[in-house]
Parts: structure tokens; C-alpha cells; sequence
């Protein structure tokens, strides 16, 4: 028995793989493009977070750098004054604060596991972010070194959170007015807040 098929079979069946192929290549372009602004999305958000829970972080330690500094030149515990200003912030709820801020910034970059590969390098850097967060934040909690190497601390985050934030600005790009208002959060409970020189556009 002979089968036979027909030109316009062979073209009906030509014109549906063509069909076929077109739609899968669609279906994966647009999941890519999904992706995608799921992952800026989630950046932009832990962006934010991360760099206001360090300049909250960073306001916190010049305080307690003036208040060593202010102690040493008085005589005085610095130790025991370091603690006053830490439980200053503590019962404020400004540390409830930081580390909502941080919690966020950990969930979202959960959510940036495997990044797109066109934002590897912007990752790595994000990761560098969250990091410098978290050692702000640790000094807040434990401040430790000498009154010169406490300073040189301070001044090398605050270069690193700012550095990686414009780096990344390109491909996840935060405004100064986003990191403001987040910090204004803690308006109501301690009043203005040091660095409003830095977020100037």
C-alpha cells in the first residue's frame, strides 16, 4: 500500500511547525522579559532598603565616633557611653526599623537568586551592597577597634554603599528621593536625620 502526500499537505505541515517554532520562540522571549522586571523590580526594592538601613547605620556610628571621641577628651566611660547612645536608638525603634529595612533587602535577594545573565555583574555587586549593610549594621550592635580605626570604618562603608550604588544605578537605577523617604520613616521617632546633604539630586 502507497501513501501518498500531497503538496499542500506537505505545506500545511511545513507552515504549522513554522508556526509551532515561532510560538515557542515568543512564549520564551516574553518569560525572559518576565524575568527580567521581576528581577529589577526586586533589585530596585532591596537597593533602596539596603542603602537607607546604611545610612541609618552609618548616622548611628558618627554618633557613637563623637560620643568616644567626646568621652576620651573628658575623662569619661566610653563604653558605658557608646551603650547610652546604643539604647537610645534601641528604645526609639530605630534598630526595629533598620532591621525591617534589612529584612526586606534579605527577602529580595532571595527573590534575585539566579540572576539574568545580563545582570550577573550588576549582582555581584548587589551582593557587595548587602553585605556592607549587614557589617554597618553589626557595628551598630557591636562596636569594636580603636577611636582611629572606628572612623577609617566608617568612612570606608559609607565610600563602599555609595560606590555601589552608582555603579549599579545604570541597570537598576534609584533615585535620591526614593532613599529620602524611606529614611523620613524615621521622622516620628527621632526627628530629622544626618546625610541629607547626600541625597540631593
Amino acid at each position: 500500500m502507497t501513501i501518498s502526500i500531497s503538496k499542500k499537505q506537505i505545506f500545511i505541515g511545513v507552515g504549522l511547525l513554522f508556526i509551532l517554532v515561532l510560538s515557542s520562540l515568543f512564549f520564551l522571549n516574553n518569560q525572559n522579559k518576565v524575568k527580567v522586571e521581576n528581577y529589577k523590580a526586586s533589585a530596585k526594592e532591596m537597593k533602596i532598603n539596603s542603602m537607607a538601613a546604611s545610612y541609618i547605620c552609618l548616622v548611628i556610628l558618627k554618633d557613637y565616633h563623637d560620643t568616644w571621641s567626646s568621652a576620651i577628651s573628658h575623662y569619661g566611660n566610653e563604653e558605658a557611653m557608646i551603650k547610652e547612645r546604643y539604647n537610645y536608638y534601641k528604645n526609639k525603634g530605630v534598630l526595629d526599623k533598620v532591621e525591617k529595612f534589612m529584612a526586606i533587602s534579605k527577602r529580595d535577594m532571595e527573590k534575585m537568586y539566579n540572576a539574568p545573565s545580563d545582570f550577573e555583574k550588576t549582582q555581584h555587586v548587589l551582593d557587595g551592597l548587602y553585605n556592607d549593610m549587614n557589617t554597618c549594621y553589626g557595628l551598630v550592635k557591636n562596636p569594636s577597634g580603636s577611636l582611629n580605626s572606628f572612623c577609617s570604618k566608617i568612612v570606608e562603608l559609607l565610600n563602599n554603599v555609595e560606590n555601589k550604588n552608582k555603579e549599579t544605578n545604570i541597570q537598576i537605577p534609584i533615585s535620591s528621593s526614593d532613599i529620602r523617604t524611606k529614611i523620613n520613616e524615621l521622622t516620628p521617632l527621632i526627628g530629622e536625620i544626618g546625610y541629607s546633604d547626600r541625597f540631593d539630586d
